[in-house]
């Protein structure tokens, strides 16, 4: 099934295939944009429309490439129609999660304010010392192809009391 222009459905959509595939293309014939938008919208209770969230995907940059960029655009509470993009993937294989991705970062975390942090927790409930150890591991690719630890970072429980010291 093929649909140009706009189409209002109301119910459910469903695609069954053995591989099936919906594509979103863009007509437009041009260098820079290119984009296609999955969008989740609703009102409230007194008949307002609003975007909740958004998956944007477009070409990156304005060449005259195939590039691509995936976007996550979330409501913020306030955001009406307007969402602000949270989560960003680019073509390099770089993420930025509360921004663009860094093109000289594969992983980049911004933020504006005192919550700028990253949490890696561990969900084994013990008191003992050395126990509920998190560890962030930086490792390197040899030119044979094997891999070694070049440094790590281990935080664990300092003790046998159900506190907050750690090591």
């Amino acid at each position: 099934v093929t649909i140009a222009g706009a189409m209002t459905h109301t119910g459910n959509v469903e695609i069954e295939n053995a591989s099936p595939t919906l594509t979103l293309d863009n007509s437009t014939s041009e260098n820079g944009g290119r984009e296609s938008t999955i969008r989740w919208s609703g009102k409230k209770l007194d008949g307002t429309a609003h975007y909740l969230a958004e998956i944007i995907g477009e070409q990156n940059g304005s060449s005259d490439n195939q590039a691509g960029v995936l976007k996550f655009a979330i409501n913020t509470g306030s955001s009406g129609t307007s969402l602000p993009v949270f989560h960003f993937f680019d073509s390099s294989g770089c993420v930025g999660f509360n921004g663009q991705a860094d093109s000289s970062h594969r992983l980049s975390l911004f933020g504006s304010d005192s919550n700028s942090s990253f949490l890696i927790r561990n969900t084994a409930s013990a008191d003992g010392d050395d126990t509920g150890s998190a560890t962030l591991h930086f490792q390197r690719k040899h030119g044979g192809g094997t891999t070694s630890s070049s440094a790590k970072i281990i935080a664990s429980h300092d003790g046998t009391a159900q506190d907050d010291k750690g090591k």
